[in-house]
């Protein structure tokens, strides 16, 4: 499905309660009219950049979500918008016509989960472990009905972990990765999603049969989500802190990885010790083109890990980035032509929470 825009959520804490606000950037504000076969010249490339990066205000809200109290999440579906509060309270935003409409509760809402579209529905898995399984770790947002189901959860996903030696023997430090967190995920085709963790390996997700198989101690080659291009048969996502491409259709675990330098959208804009990148994600909008979404925290103080950042930012801002792969006609090789880069600010006491 081609994506018309690329959504920002905005949270300002006003008192004591938090409103969110989704701003809507159009995806054809990122792209030049047409595109040259060549392949852009760096220094032009540089240049393009720093002049269009003078941060514009958002646009004005499509919408906004006001929680009673606590937190709130939000997940995207294709072009809706999927919010979620601690109570189990779900809104879903219309994208095609700008409306609210009220849902069935969620299951089990988490805080922190991952969520990705396969075939329509939403598909949403908890990140935490060690929780009792009776709680629905993993759930299934319907398009036929829109109500929730359960599903099975990842099969070292319940409170047994806890107790087991191979899980007791990685003693964590507060900077250390765990092992059985979830690293990459993405879905392999219409019926097919793969879950991929540093200590048990890889699983694949069946949403047919909704069953559950390991099909390696492989881990996928990714950080956080990984999207299909079908353009050229390939998933796009990030690895230490590069652009990369990999074909997950051939034999694991020898995945080759192309690596594309991660694209400095900020080049002659100092990152000090008082920004952050806090968040970073990438979209497929369709015919090869790609938006990729990185979100800064500016602070008055040194530099912050992003976990800690949100108690003293000062300052907030989005850089998008329309990029566009395109095959070489000799060598076949993949390359990266960028469009446009975008710069936007939150505003005084705003902070831009994630793009969906």
């Amino acid at each position: 499905m081609n994506r018309r825009f690329v959504n920002l959520l905005v949270n300002k804490l006003s008192g004591r309660r938090s409103t969110f606000s989704l701003h809507r950037i159009d995806r054809a504000s990122l792209f030049s009219p047409t595109t040259s076969s060549k392949l852009a010249d760096p220094a032009q490339i540089k240049k393009a950049a720093a002049s269009d990066l003078t941060p514009a205000r958002l646009p004005p809200a499509a919408v906004s979500f006001n929680p009673r109290n606590g937190w709130m999440d939000f997940m995207a579906r294709n072009d809706d918008i999927i919010a979620v509060d601690q109570e189990s309270r779900t809104l879903r935003y219309d994208g095609q016509v700008g409306a609210l409409r009220v849902m069935s509760p969620i299951l089990n809402p988490r805080p922190t989960s991952i969520s990705l579209t396969v075939d329509d529905d939403l598909y949403v898995l908890a990140r935490e472990l060690g929780l009792a399984r009776q709680v629905h770790h993993f759930q299934v947002l319907s398009l036929k009905d829109s109500l929730w189901y359960p599903l099975e959860p990842l099969p070292f996903y319940n409170q047994d972990i806890i107790e087991d030696l191979s899980y007791n023997k990685y003693k964590l430090g507060l900077d250390q990765l765990d092992p059985f967190e979830i690293g990459a995920y993405t879905a392999i085709s219409d019926s097919e999603i793969w879950i991929s963790t540093v200590g048990v390996g890889t699983y694949s997700f069946n949403t047919d049969t909704c069953s559950w198989s390991k099909i390696g101690d492989w881990a996928l080659p990714f950080c956080g989500s990984a999207h299909y291009v079908p353009e050229y048969g390939l998933w796009f996502g990030f690895s230490d802190e590069h652009l990369c491409a990999a074909d997950l259709q051939q034999q694991p675990p020898g995945l080759p990885l192309l690596k594309f330098p991660l694209l400095e959208v900020l080049e002659e804009s100092p990152l000090s010790e008082a920004w952050t990148l806090t968040a970073t994600s990438l979209f497929p909008l369709g015919s090869g083109k790609i938006c990729i979404a990185r979100i800064f925290g500016r602070t008055n103080g040194e530099k912050l890990q992003p976990s800690d950042y949100m108690h003293q930012i000062v300052e907030s801002f989005a850089v998008l980035a329309g990029v566009e792969v395109v095959k070489h006609a000799v060598t076949g090789s993949l390359h990266i032509i960028k469009h446009k880069a975008m710069c936007y600010s939150a505003g005084p006491g705003k902070n831009i929470v994630k793009p969906l």
